[in-house]
């Protein structure tokens, strides 16, 4: 990384995108197959690629204040973030998402804190971002472990 942190913004822009169009053009030449093959990001396959992609961007647009905030992210996009970021949660605490009625628990042990909110402020806050409208819990919110780590390789 330190060999990048004396390029000018034009020149990380200029890489973005040059690295946006080879994954774009990697994608492109796919076939039902090759969704199914391991890469070395997150241990996974090569369609979690594209879910990361989608993730990290609308994440990262928050922080670089590019104009979007949490309440412009759609609605999967929020969902799926918390899907892959519940582990952050302590086990048995369970999350509310009351503007579109979805439930989320973490484990199987005996329920623990009930957060509640709307969809994208849980997203948020669970991504450690400023929600528009902060979640609540009966006491006080759950302190967040750290991102999930990378999966074990087979």
């Amino acid at each position: 990384m330190e060999t990048t942190a004396g390029r000018s913004a034009a020149e990380h822009r200029a890489q973005l995108a040059a690295n946006t169009a080879g994954l774009e053009a990697s994608w492109a030449r796919a076939t039902d197959v090759d969704w199914s093959r391991p890469v070395t990001f997150r241990n996974a396959n090569l369609a979690a690629t594209v879910f990361a992609r989608w993730r990290e961007a609308w994440i990262h647009m928050v922080d670089l204040e590019l104009g979007v905030r949490p309440d412009d992210w759609p609605e999967d996009l929020a969902a799926h973030t918390i899907d892959f970021l519940l582990g952050r949660l302590p086990a048995g605490a369970r999350l509310r998402a009351e503007d579109v009625g979805r439930q989320w628990s973490v484990g199987d042990g005996p329920p623990g804190t009930v957060v509640t909110g709307g969809l994208r402020d849980l997203a948020a806050w669970l991504a450690g971002r400023t929600p528009v409208v902060s979640p609540a819990a009966a006491d006080e919110l759950p302190d967040l472990g750290p991102w999930p780590p990378h999966p074990p390789a087979p």
